[in-house]
C-alpha cells in the first residue's frame, strides 16, 4: 500500500519595508544575520525576488521595479515600502 502525503505551505508572516539596498545586497545581509542558505534569484516584468530557506522555513524577498507596486498589490502595505518579505513554513499532513 502506498501512502501519499500532501505538502502545502502555511503563510506565517508577511513584512513590508523601505530600503535603498539592491536586492542582492539586502538578501546578502539577511543571509548573514539569520544564517540562511544561498539565495536563488529570479525576475519578471514587474518585480525581482530572491528565495532562501533555513530548516523548514522559506524566505521570499520581493522588490518591485516601480514605486507603489506593493501597496497596489496589497492595500495593507504602506505606500513607501519597496520590499516585501514572506516567511512560510512547510507542513506535511
Amino acid at each position: 500500500m502506498i501512502e501519499y502525503k500532501t505538502l502545502y505551505f502555511i503563510k506565517m508572516e508577511h513584512l513590508a519595508l523601505r530600503c535603498n539596498l539592491t536586492l542582492k545586497d539586502f538578501c546578502g545581509r539577511m543571509k548573514s544575520l539569520i544564517g540562511l542558505s544561498e539565495f536563488q534569484f529570479d525576475s519578471e516584468n514587474e518585480t525581482e525576488w530572491g528565495e532562501s530557506s533555513k530548516d523548514d522555513l522559506k524566505f521570499n524577498v520581493s522588490r518591485p521595479y516601480e514605486e507603489g507596486t506593493l501597496s497596489d498589490w496589497d492595500n495593507t502595505v504602506p505606500e513607501n515600502c519597496n520590499y516585501g518579505i514572506s516567511i512560510t513554513k512547510n507542513k506535511i499532513d
